[in-house]
Order: C-alpha cells, then structure tokens, then sequence
C-alpha cells in the first residue's frame, strides 16, 4: 500500500537552494571552495536558510531573494524538524585546478526530499530530486544517503 503524503503535515519538504555560483552573494563566512586537494569539504560554514512555511516560493524566488536569507540558528550541521519548506543556499566556488564532476552528499538518510537547483549567474541551470521516498533512477549508484552529482565549470 502507498504512503500517504501530504507535502506539509505528512513529511518535512527540504527544498534546497544549493550551489548558487555566484559569488557576488555573501553567505556566513564567503562561497565555499571546492578544491581536489581537500578531498570530503563540510559544506555548513557556507550555508544560509529562508524559511518558507506555507511553501508558496519557487526556486526562481528564492534565488532572487539572496538577502534574506541568514545563517541558521540552529546547531551546527542541523536545521531540526520543519513542517514548511527551508531554502539552503551554499555559493561555491571551484578552483581552477579542480576537477569538474562533484558530488553532494547529504548525511541524513531519513530526508524524505530534497530538491537540488544549481544556479549559475543569476540563472537556475540543473534541479535534481533526492530522498528516501523518492522514485530511485535508473542510472543511480544507490547508497544510504542522499547525492547527486554536480557537473560544474572550473574557474
């Protein structure tokens, strides 16, 4: 029998804003750099949050509303239990040296969905859907927690 869901009482909708490369927008501590020679890179530092309870933005609103968005006030590397929609925003910044091809790994296997926008000068250019109650595509490696590769430009 399927689960029931309803988007805002059933499970937590995290809709994430990730990866806006553009570093004109301040996150809490600068864009985070992605580098080969760093290896695994703990992306919280870079990230800030919207909250959108009634979950009524679109990616493209939350992508133009850069300035409200604040370093969590929660504890680190958590954002709790939220009934509503939370925008994650990470700028990034990939060195020239670096490969292209990176993977974002969410250590939380239990997320229900996550919605993954790449953006890219002021444009949303890729949107990728993961969670555990999410169909598991043909071409996936499979593993315990969520990721999606991200085929971004050096420089």
């Amino acid at each position: 029998m399927k689960p029931q869901t309803h988007p805002m009482l059933m499970f937590m909708r995290l809709a994430a804003l990730l990866l806006a490369l553009m570093p004109l927008f301040a996150s809490a501590s600068g864009p985070l750099l992605l580098e080969d020679r760093f290896g695994r890179i703990d992306a919280w530092p870079a990230v800030t949050v919207l909250g959108d309870p009634g979950g009524k933005l679109r990616a493209g609103d939350a992508l133009a509303a850069s300035a409200k968005f604040t370093v969590p006030a929660s504890a680190y590397a958590t954002l709790g239990v939220h009934k509503g929609v939370v925008w994650i925003r990470i700028p990034v910044a990939l060195s020239a040296d670096s490969g292209a091809d990176w993977i974002l790994d969410i250590d939380y296997a239990v997320i229900n969905r996550v919605d993954v926008f790449v953006a890219t000068d002021g444009q949303l250019r890729r949107h990728g859907v993961l969670g555990n109650l999410q169909p598991v595509p043909d071409n996936a490696r499979g593993g315990r927690a969520p990721a999606v590769l991200l085929p971004l430009k050096p420089g």
